[in-house]
């Protein structure tokens, strides 16, 4: 019986450190910081998906990105974004005095998106990663990381560099209409959530992502 009582009392102790240690390794997780860049406003308000003037203030910049995909702030401080391209939704963030800019971009014909560091400060793009569709959803950082949507694909992105870390594409699933777009992207205990709904159906498609693993779960 004696050996019983500190079989039992070692092996409650035990499963309440491990239960400890479990809850604060998902706090430690749960609390990193997620922020979503703030989407920039049409000019005119019906034009969504058009050709239009696009602008955000954001601290101290009062951003403006014109038809013909020329980001300006500023009295004269200007980046051309795109030569043969136009602005149709765009997102930004700022990092000290660099912008984060995430765009998605048409020609009228076809839809593109791209995601561009720029340098305000030397008015120069560091780099620019292309996000093959449109329909960019809102984008969410944690850390150094950004998280993107579109059509059919989803991401992960590296700040400092611009390189993937993962891209998944040829999501969308034409026969169900899963995927077309992105509502939210949402994190917990090492995975990513990336929501999609579809709003005739009234169903909520998920694409999960194993931070650790990069496994991949799809749900529709």
């Amino acid at each position: 019986m004696i050996y019983f009582i500190i079989s039992c009392t070692k092996s409650t102790s035990n499963l309440k450190n491990k239960n400890e240690l479990q809850i604060k390794t998902e706090i430690s997780i749960d609390t990193i910081k997620t922020v979503y860049p703030t989407s920039a406003t049409n000019k005119n308000k019906d034009w969504t998906g058009d050709e239009d003037t696009l602008n955000l203030s954001i601290n101290d910049y009062d951003f403006t990105i014109y038809p013909g995909a020329l980001l300006k702030w500023g009295i004269s401080d200007s980046v051309k974004l795109s030569e043969d391209m136009y602005i149709t939704r765009a997102y930004f963030h700022l990092i000290g005095t660099d912008l984060l800019l995430f765009c998605e971009m048409s020609d009228s014909d076809t839809g593109t998106s791209a995601i561009f560091r720029i340098s305000l400060k030397n008015r120069q793009i560091k780099w620019k990663s292309d996000l093959i569709g449109f329909n960019l959803g809102q984008p969410a950082i944690r850390k150094n990381y950004g998280y993107v949507t579109a059509i059919g694909i989803i991401g992960k992105l590296d700040l400092e560099t611009g390189k993937f870390v993962y891209l998944k594409p040829n999501l969308y699933d034409r026969k169900t209409t899963s995927f077309n777009n992105f509502d939210t992207i949402l994190f917990k205990n090492n995975k990513t959530f990336f929501v999609a709904k579809r709003t005739f159906h009234n169903i909520i498609d998920t694409v999960t992502i194993d931070e650790k693993t990069l496994k991949m779960t799809i749900k529709k």
